[in-house]
């Protein structure tokens, strides 16, 4: 049985890291009405983290000027929208999905290796001045 698509928003202004914090409350918390799984929430969780931390540590001042919208769908799989107004990604698309070597760990460089591994799609756009970053997650433990 297939749910149907559900849209969710939340439009919220990111400027510090403690406002990703309470962005990613709002999420989880509402996730969690609707997804059965404690470990999927989480990945989730870990996947909106590294975006919205990006957003503010690498959108710049561009990215302040407006709302961060964060949509969402709940159907055959959970699939999300990130539109922000930060600078564009480098050569306007999404950095390799590269682990750095084990051997010689740097301090960062995850994120994106982390996101892709995780996710069941990424995909990025620069649309009129916004970046438009698009994931999902597959999950068959939807609530009923």
């Amino acid at each position: 049985m297939t749910r149907q698509t559900d849209t969710r928003y939340i439009h919220t202004r990111l400027q510090t890291f403690a406002d990703v914090r309470h962005a990613l409350d709002d999420l989880c918390h509402r996730l969690s009405n609707d997804i059965n799984d404690a470990t999927k929430v989480a990945e989730i969780e870990i996947v909106l983290a590294e975006i919205l931390n990006n957003i503010v540590e690498h959108g710049g001042t561009s990215a302040y000027q407006y709302p961060v919208e964060i949509s969402w769908d709940i159907g055959t799989e959970i699939a999300f929208m990130i539109c922000d107004t930060g600078r564009p990604y480098p050569q306007l698309r999404l950095p390799a999905p590269d682990l750095p070597n084990c051997d010689d760990l740097p301090e960062g460089g995850f994120g994106w290796g982390m996101i892709q591994m995780i996710c069941h799609a990424v995909s990025y756009q620069r649309v009129n001045g916004a970046n438009l970053l698009r994931f999902s997650f597959e999950t068959e433990t939807l609530k009923p």
